[in-house]
């Protein structure tokens, strides 16, 4: 479905046959900023794809010329939730995102379920992603796939760490399970990173902050239009916590896509960042 607002144009799109990217791809077909020719999604159909939906055979639904809805209820993979995603185009250059998770009144639940999403990037030529750590911008570069990928929330309470998170010493590089499951050593202060590609910045922002992780690939995107390069891929993941049957849980996102003021990048991402924090206050949890 095609959608259009302020500077930006998307297509969203289900799992069937229909998109180039098949049954692996529901989510961003296409992001498309009107000062940038190129998607900023490998293929230009690999943008914000919930592990949730993809290849379960969503139902995409139409709410009106700027947002679009994907939804599966339960099936064999998740027996006892149903996933909402809902894409919203917002000038002048946003993407807002709420993913909605209900729970079935008969469910017996985990007392952590994971829900993470993918985001092939289309060839930058900076693979890192930036964010700010004990109040100082820093980046992330990671140089081979499944090393030293994951950034954790600062000030991170065990109760809130995931069975992996809390391994030490030797242990925290044994039986990792995925890039996801990597330590990077770094972690956010606040759950938003950014990244630059085709003169444009890209910019994620969540809602909550200690059951936010990101972590990136430097090959995770596959091929690169550049010669002798592979493109990265830049996803997270969301933890829920003690879900309970018959209770729903919300985690709001925005994505920016916007051309770079170069002189003053910092301030400009803060600025944005500023703003989605007001519009959609930080959790400390969800």
């Amino acid at each position: 479905m095609f959608l259009r607002a302020g500077d930006l144009s998307a297509i969203v799109g289900d799992d069937t046959v229909r998109g180039r990217g098949g049954p692996k791809y529901s989510g961003l077909w296409s992001l498309v900023h009107d000062s940038s020719p190129a998607s900023p999604f490998q293929g230009a159909y690999a943008g914000l794809i919930a592990s949730a939906h993809r290849g379960t055979g969503p139902t995409l639904e139409r709410l009106d010329g700027q947002s679009a809805r994907l939804v599966r209820g339960p099936c064999d993979r998740n027996p006892h939730t149903t996933v909402r995603g809902t894409y919203r185009l917002v000038a002048p250059h946003y993407v807002d995102y709420t993913y909605q998770v209900e729970f079935t009144s008969d469910a017996t639940l985990p007392e952590c379920q994971r829900h993470g999403w993918c985001s092939y990037m289309n060839s930058p030529l900076d693979s890192s992603i930036h964010f700010i750590e004990d109040e100082h911008w820093t980046c992330l570069t990671p140089l081979v796939h499944g090393e030293g990928a994951t950034v954790l929330p600062t000030g991170l309470d065990d109760d809130r760490r995931h069975d992996w998170e809390r391994r030490t010493g030797a242990e925290r590089f044994a039986q990792q399970r995925g890039f996801p499951e990597s330590f990077s050593g770094k972690s956010f202060d606040y759950p938003f990173y950014y990244g630059q590609l085709h003169g444009l910045v890209y910019l994620l922002m969540a809602d909550v902050h200690s059951d936010f992780r990101f972590f990136i690939s430097p090959s995770g995107g596959g091929y690169s239009a550049i010669p002798g390069r592979t493109s990265p891929a830049w996803d997270f993941e969301w933890l829920i916590w003690n879900p309970e049957p018959g209770q729903t849980r919300t985690l709001n996102l925005r994505l920016a896509l916007f051309p770079p003021c170069k002189s003053a990048l910092p301030q400009q991402v803060w600025a944005e960042w500023t703003a989605f924090s007001e519009a959609f206050p930080t959790r400390s949890s969800s």
